[in-house]
């Protein structure tokens, strides 16, 4: 675990980063992937901790980012977790994962399971609690599924807000409707 990421490291990370979230783009309606300088940002900010997995060579294959300073990411509500929390937040055991991430090439690896398994330890020796979000595509097909055994220390994992996108397509309608106006 790590605070801050050397420039050289965090280009390596983005790279990862761009590649393992690319299919958010066009499978969730919110804005999932942070700018090269968000990204970079974030890992030169030392209140997100940053768990990296190493392959053989020593590079960077897959990242976790971890804070106990809600206010570090900026689409969180702390207020939302604190009124929720408060004994968590007043111990300073009141946690946000920003995000896990293996590069495609290392998801056969174990290295989600080990990131997995740091957090876990960190929440159970600190008796803390996590909050994490994701889109329903993740929450459907992927690590959502899987996030009561990736969390297996934790005591409950509970959905604690729903927030969803709809569209109404108008472009089949083949004359132009005019309303009454009154």
């Amino acid at each position: 675990m790590t605070g801050v990421i050397d420039e050289h490291v965090s280009t390596i990370l983005h790279h990862t980063y761009i590649s393992a979230f690319a299919p958010m783009k066009t499978q969730a309606a919110a804005r999932h992937v942070l700018s090269a300088e968000e990204f970079h940002a974030e890992m030169q900010d030392p209140r997100i901790d940053k768990y990296i997995v190493w392959d053989d060579d020593g590079e960077p294959i897959a990242l976790t980012t971890l804070t106990s300073d809600l206010s570090a990411i900026p689409w969180v509500s702390r207020e939302y977790y604190v009124a929720r929390y408060p004994d968590a937040a007043a111990g300073g055991v009141l946690f946000y994962l920003g995000y896990i991430l293996v590069g495609p090439t290392s998801r056969t690896t174990k290295a989600l399971i080990m990131m997995t398994n740091q957090v876990n330890r960190r929440l159970e020796q600190s008796q803390g609690v996590l909050g994490f979000d994701m889109c329903g595509y993740n929450d459907a097909t992927g690590i959502g599924r899987s996030a009561r055994k990736l969390l297996a220390s934790s005591d409950r994992i509970e959905r604690l807000d729903t927030q969803s996108y709809y569209g109404a397509d108008y472009r089949g309608l083949h004359s132009a409707v005019s309303p009454e106006v009154i």
